[in-house]
């Protein structure tokens, strides 16, 4: 697995040695993470 930034973005990218079930971890957690954001956020305002 590779971290990239360019600017303000982030990204991820998987390698070939990254099985499909660490993987499928990461983008749930990603997913958990945006869907805490946009919680937070809606609360806020």
């Amino acid at each position: 697995m590779m971290f990239t930034e360019s600017g303000d973005t982030q990204s991820i990218q998987f390698t070939e040695e990254d099985t499909p079930l660490e993987r499928a971890i990461v983008n749930h957690t990603l997913k958990l993470l945006v869907a805490l954001i946009k919680k937070f956020n809606e609360d806020k305002g």
